[in-house]
């Protein structure tokens, strides 16, 4: 309805300013020509503008395709970062445990022990135990770092019983 008024109104605008070619002035059939060929054309835009909607939805359709499957693959990350998290947790509880078992029973035996020696076995393990237990610390602390739940507190260290304490620990297997 509305396509044909328009054509035929433009045939009729356009034959009164004498801008219409002179075959299709002539011709009964030239205005039902024009208005084919002008709903053709109009056909033709319609069927781009179509094509171009698809075009679009169907890559917002794989956008929002990406953007599920980047969801997906952070809660799976975090799943995997919490996971980790509580595998530390638990790891550094069961080790912790026994660990500080030993270094009770070295502090008790350094009661009892008079050989240097001996002290001095007993002083590479209360050492090493006291090694342990940082590195069971900073695996925590690490995974705190990652968990963003860390806080830093600045605390004096002799530097002078950290040395000692290292070379205590290296000196058994050298000497060996």
């Amino acid at each position: 309805g509305m396509f044909v008024f328009t054509g035929a109104s433009l045939f009729d605008l356009l034959v009164a300013m004498r801008r219409l070619p002179l075959s299709l002035q002539l011709y009964p059939w030239g205005c039902l020509m024009f208005v084919l060929a002008l709903l053709l054309v109009l056909l033709q835009r319609f069927l781009n503008l179509y094509q171009q909607q698809v075009q679009v939805a169907a890559e917002l359709s794989a956008s929002l395709a990406s953007q599920a499957e980047l969801k997906m693959a952070k809660e799976q990350a975090e799943e995997a970062s919490r996971l980790k998290s509580q595998f530390l947790a638990n790891l550094s509880h069961e080790i912790r445990t026994p660990l500080n078992a030993v270094m009770g029973f070295s502090e008790l035996l350094e009661e009892d022990l008079t050989d240097p020696q001996q002290l001095s076995y007993l002083e590479a393990i209360h050492s090493g135990g006291k090694s342990l237990l940082g590195l069971l610390n900073d695996l925590l602390d690490l995974s705190k770092v990652e968990a963003g739940k860390l806080s830093l507190q600045l605390m004096p260290c002799d530097l002078r019983l950290l040395c000692h304490e290292l070379s205590g620990l290296f000196s058994l297997p050298i000497e060996k």
